[in-house]
């Protein structure tokens, strides 16, 4: 695979360059009762290899991700490697209301959000706005809403992790109406909605299959039409937390 999607970026104030595009692993530790679906291990080796041959090799791994199984299963692909002092400290906690006082007081220099940055849901917004004023890198993850937002609401109707209703579905519909009228996919859509936004310094998109490694970065590539943008700016967003009502079940 050729080409880049953009040029890299600095990481907030380190000397770091990362790409804009960073490739979620969560799904690769086999999380059925988070995504709906397993993922073997020669598929997620597969889904691994196939990001190390592209041009962005940016890669998002935590020990939760199927209790150690993602960890064990990326880090068999990197083994014999030095451990290295850390160069940068981020922070990761999900809830924004737990994580903005925490950035308020320390200066960290990354932080990541995940499904509350969304086509559909700006919970996050606020915060954005503090990390850009400090400095702080700022990582967008689950930019498609666990899924929803790259497969369709028919296809895979679960929204932030779960089940969902006709009400957290309907928003989607609209914003999936609008992107067929235009020719855009609606993957594409919520990728760039984040990748467009300047306090966003790299977009974190999970990926289980090394088919969809090539579709996150032709979906970047996509050209939409500024007015498929002044369209979907006319529409209500949520702000309320999306993953309030959610239930953490076991992988």
């Amino acid at each position: 695979m050729t080409g880049t999607v953009a040029p890299k970026v600095r990481l907030g104030r380190t000397d770091l360059m990362v790409s804009p595009i960073c490739f979620g692993t969560s799904g690769l530790g086999d999380m059925p009762a988070t995504f709906g679906y397993s993922v073997s291990f020669e598929r997620a080796a597969a889904t691994v290899n196939a990001i190390l041959d592209g041009p962005t090799t940016f890669i998002d791994l935590a020990r939760i991700y199927g209790e150690g199984h993602g960890k064990e299963r990326v880090g068999e692909l990197f083994r014999i490697k030095e451990e290295g002092p850390a160069k940068a400290v981020g922070l990761a906690a999900g809830k924004v209301d737990m994580m903005t006082p925490l950035l308020s007081a320390w200066d960290f220099d990354a932080l990541m959000t995940h499904n509350r940055f969304t086509l559909v849901n700006r919970n996050a917004e606020p915060m954005l706005d503090l990390a850009k004023a400090k400095g702080i890198a700022v990582m967008n993850a689950a930019p498609c809403a666990s899924g929803v937002l790259a497969k369709g609401p028919v296809a895979f109707p679960r929204y932030a992790y779960q089940q969902a209703n006709d009400a957290a579905l309907e928003p989607i519909r609209r914003i999936e109406a609008i992107a067929a009228r235009y020719q855009v996919p609606l993957g594409a859509a919520a990728l760039q909605f984040s990748l467009r936004d300047k306090r966003v310094t790299s977009t974190v998109c999970g990926v289980t299959k090394p088919e969809r490694v090539k579709e996150t970065l032709d979906w970047a590539r996509f050209p939409i039409p500024e007015a498929f943008w002044q369209e979907v700016a006319t529409l209500p967003f949520a702000t309320d937390d999306p993953e309030a009502t959610r239930t953490h079940e076991k992988a």
